[in-house]
């Protein structure tokens, strides 16, 4: 896990969801939207 108390403290920054969570999510985005990706890859 990222240690975010620095950017927190400078900034006022407090993320939503973890990063174990935005992670998985993420990985979860690009699986269902290859379609949207992938051409951009292959250029």
């Amino acid at each position: 896990s990222l240690n975010i108390e620095r950017i927190e403290r400078e900034l006022g920054y407090k993320p939503e969801i973890n990063f174990d969570s935005g992670i998985s999510q993420t990985i979860e985005w690009y699986k269902n939207n290859e379609e949207w990706w992938k051409p951009l890859v292959i250029q």
